[in-house]
């Protein structure tokens, strides 16, 4: 590319990557996910995405991301670690996911990927590309596997071994074809998990086993993916006060504490007020309020009456 020779661009985009507060980088050729492909067409036709039709749309795009942006030639692909959220202790708690303390993700990770995109292009005229956060048919992370950021644990997460599990992964896909000097064999990072069962035991509705997620009886896709009020579920689970999301199977695993105190700040501005609130709170909160407080969050994608709803069928915390 034209400005090759100035400038070492697998080492620019890694600075990038750094200024920006990624917690980790990789690069790799783009390229048909066939293994990956067979699970997940394996997975959605087993019922397991439960009412997640979007899973079963764009499989070709998901297959191969070079039907997804134009003349692609590779992945890039980044790790943004999200804070640990220590929770009061009692019998009222209500519990919320850790990554969910925050502003929503996609938009704070999206902003900083474009200001990369922005300087590579600056850099590098011909330069053509698209940023994906978790908001596209990309399986990110079959590529942050691929690009050896990490290894699929048994609770389907990535867990790295830089950062632990608690990131979020984003993506960019470009006509940019690796660096010469990135392009060595990048080895498979080998599964830790061995004989650690402790996500699986951690699940209190039994909706995890060894590398596989039954959605359906999943307490994080009930109060967030799925439109259904509780109990119009396939399946009645005890929701153990969860009102968004769960993080037992991801709080169980050993790399869960890893970097316990790093994570981006944006992902906790929140945590203070939402660990205040009590059922009654919850209950009472009107959709102006709701909107107000909860505009630009992970909330916004369940929605105040979702939102009552998992508060109402929360069921107790006694595992």
């Amino acid at each position: 590319m034209g400005n090759m020779f100035a400038v070492d661009i697998g080492k620019y985009v890694k600075t990038l990557s750094e200024e920006e507060g990624f917690s980790d980088f990789g690069w790799v050729n783009a390229a048909a996910l066939d293994e990956d492909f067979r699970r997940l067409s394996s997975y959605v036709e087993d019922g397991f995405n439960a009412d997640m039709k979007y899973l079963a749309e764009n499989m070709e795009k998901r297959l191969d991301p070079r039907t997804l942006v134009e003349g692609a030639c590779s992945v890039m692909v980044f790790l943004a670690q999200y804070p640990h959220t220590a929770r009061n202790a009692g019998e009222n708690t209500i519990k919320i996911a850790s990554y969910a303390m925050g502003q929503d993700y996609h938009f704070v990770i999206r902003s900083r990927l474009e200001r990369i995109m922005k300087k590579i292009s600056a850099e590098f005229p011909e330069f053509m590309g698209r940023a994906f956060t978790d908001s596209a048919p990309v399986m990110e992370r079959a590529w942050a596997v691929r690009a050896g950021l990490g290894f699929i644990g048994k609770n389907n997460m990535l867990v790295s071994r830089k950062c632990g599990n608690r990131t979020f992964i984003a993506t960019i896909i470009s006509n940019m074809p690796v660096p010469e000097n990135r392009k060595g064999e990048i080895l498979p990072v080998s599964s830790s998990c061995l004989n650690c069962n402790r996500c699986i035991e951690s699940c209190p509705t039994g909706a995890l086993s060894p590398y596989m997620l039954d959605s359906r009886k999943c307490i994080s896709y009930q109060t967030i993916e799925s439109r259904r009020s509780a109990e119009c579920e396939d399946f009645l689970i005890n929701r153990h006060g969860w009102i968004f999301g769960c993080d037992e199977c991801v709080s169980a695993c050993p790399w869960y504490n890893i970097d316990r105190n790093g994570g981006w700040s944006e992902f906790s501005v929140n945590r203070d007020f939402l660990i205040s609130l009590d059922a009654a709170s919850w209950m009472n909160m009107t959709g102006s309020e709701f909107r107000r407080k909860f505009s630009g969050t992970p909330f916004s994608r369940a929605g105040i009456k979702k939102v009552k709803d998992n508060v109402k069928n929360r069921g107790t915390n006694d595992r």
